[in-house]
């Protein structure tokens, strides 16, 4: 039971309130105790019906979000939006490719009014390319350079020798890449590959460790012996010169260098003259 002044508290406070903060209070009065906790909540979240109607309205959004891809997309018309349904389209064959074949754009002339030019370098490369190609034809005739080579050091038969510009003779691998070569040091310096020795017999090379003493190798051990060797004179004998730094960077393309052994710092006299083939 309230007192006397609990009520004239409770009437002065439910007089300073709003009609509907009143209605509310009465109808959470005439409530059971135990129920007014979930009314609570009720006012919180809403009403059942407006639950409902928010569910309702997420499902539809998923909805629309999962089909659209599933079904082709959203096709776009008169400020509305319908649902492409999906169609298998053949693809055309391809008949014919347009423009000319292969064989008929390699088999133009290159002109030089117009497509692509070709610099005075591009010409030179092909005439040296050219001119090599005759050049091995021409300058050894019969030197066949795949072998097999028989023979020994100092000891190696006529058939397998082919001799050079300059009468020089060498192995026949070794003379034809070297004739190579001299096609593009002339055309580089205006003249031939200066050549002082090449193949060496074994009295020769007896005779030369006679003569040099320690210069010269011992006969039997000499690449000379296999005419895979050639000894250069000129500026190309000279390193440091435009001749030899010519050759140290052109030569070996063609299978010839000079040895580390025999460049400074090498493990045998310092030769930058002499040049050995290798036909690996």
């Amino acid at each position: 039971m309230k007192t006397a002044t609990e009520s004239r508290e409770s009437v002065q406070y439910q007089n300073g309130m709003s009609r509907r903060a009143r209605r509310e209070l009465e109808r959470d009065r005439s409530r059971p105790k135990i129920l007014r906790p979930f009314a609570r909540l009720a006012r919180k979240v809403g009403s059942p019906t407006t639950v409902v109607s928010r569910l309702a309205l997420v499902g539809a959004l998923a909805g629309i979000t999962i089909v659209i891809p599933i079904n082709g997309g959203v096709v776009p018309g008169d400020a509305t939006f319908s649902f492409a349904t999906e169609e298998s389209v053949e693809p055309e064959p391809i008949t014919e490719l347009a423009g000319p074949a292969t064989e008929d754009v390699l088999s133009v002339e290159v002109k030089q009014d117009g497509g692509i030019e070709l610099t005075e370098e591009d010409i030179r490369s092909r005439e040296l390319v050219v001119a090599s190609r005759k050049a091995e034809r021409e300058d050894l005739p019969g030197c066949d350079p795949s072998g097999p080579f028989t023979g020994s050091n100092g000891n190696v038969p006529d058939s397998s020798l082919c001799a050079v510009w300059d009468g020089t003779q060498f192995r026949a691998d070794a003379a034809v890449a070297l004739t190579d070569l001299n096609q593009d040091f002339k055309a580089q310096f205006g003249r031939d590959i200066c050549i002082t020795s090449g193949y060496r017999t074994f009295a020769r090379q007896q005779s030369l460790k006679r003569e040099k003493g320690y210069l010269a190798a011992t006969p039997g051990r000499s690449q000379h012996g296999w005419g895979l060797a050639a000894d250069l004179c000129s500026g190309e004998s000279r390193a440091g010169t435009a001749e030899w730094q010519w050759m140290e960077q052109n030569a070996p393309i063609y299978g010839w260098d000079n040895p580390d052994w025999a460049r400074r710092g090498g493990s045998g006299a310092y030769e930058p003259w002499h040049w050995e083939f290798s036909a690996e």
